[in-house]
């Protein structure tokens, strides 16, 4: 216990205080609180709560209608539904890519169907939309084993 103690202690934690301290004193504070710092914290925080509230709000939608509504196609929903958990982060950017970026799947058929010149999801919401479909999976996951247990008769 001693010899797993002492490792953790030299191997990750007095580097990571040295680190935190040496960042802390020589902190140019005002790049980060004014100006493009400041916008790219916020923008963070902005991509970040709603990242959470889009996700939180599509798994636990489709966990509560696949668990509870009977239909044709349903089981491969919920299979298809924990698909994120499956592809790797970087299989799954490169999807979205191929499929919503400018030369993407979704804006060529858009252009053949409307004559639209740009449809392209892009900035903030193409990374809601990623986030979206990568991170609702843990709500689904979570939800649907509790509604899954559950007594509908109640």
């Amino acid at each position: 216990m001693g010899v797993c103690a002492a490792a953790l202690g030299f191997l990750i934690v007095y580097p990571t205080l040295r680190l935190v301290s040496r960042a802390l004193v020589g902190w140019e504070w005002d790049a980060v609180l004014e100006g493009a710092g400041r916008a790219a914290i916020l923008n963070t925080l902005f991509i970040c709560f709603a990242s959470v509230a889009a996700s939180g709000i599509v798994g636990t939608a489709l966990a509560f209608f696949v668990t509870r509504f009977s239909f044709p196609g349903r089981g491969a929903l919920a299979a298809l539904a924990y698909l994120p958990f499956a592809l790797p982060p970087l299989a799954g950017t490169l999807s979205f890519y191929y499929l919503i970026g400018t030369d993407g799947l979704l804006p060529r058929w858009v252009h053949s169907v409307t004559d639209w010149d740009s449809f392209a999801i892009e900035g903030p919401a193409a990374i809601l939309l990623i986030h979206t479909y990568s991170f609702s999976v843990f709500f689904y996951a979570m939800v649907s084993a509790s509604l899954e247990g559950m007594d509908f008769s109640q």
